[in-house]
């Protein structure tokens, strides 16, 4: 592997971990938001698409904070999302 793939395997991989990490942050945000509101709700129909994400219940809707990458010539995008 040369060193050029490799540091950008390397900076993909810091993102994700920020990305990671950012989730959880603002996720809480939310939950303070709408503490009474929201149940825990799994998301499995595109969970795949997420680096990582929470989901919740809402007025049987789903509210999802996440982090995603569509495409690896984009950064990577922490997105909320009621579906």
């Amino acid at each position: 592997m040369d060193d050029e793939v490799l540091a950008e395997e390397e900076g993909l991989e810091r993102l994700y971990d920020e990305a990671e990490s950012i989730v959880p942050q603002y996720a809480d945000q939310v939950r303070e938001a709408f503490s009474s509101a929201l149940s825990p709700s799994e998301f499995e129909d595109e969970a795949e698409e997420f680096i990582s994400y929470e989901a919740w219940s809402l007025r049987e809707q789903t509210l999802l904070v996440g982090a995603k990458q569509d495409d690896t010539d984009v950064p990577v995008e922490v997105v909320f999302s009621i579906r």
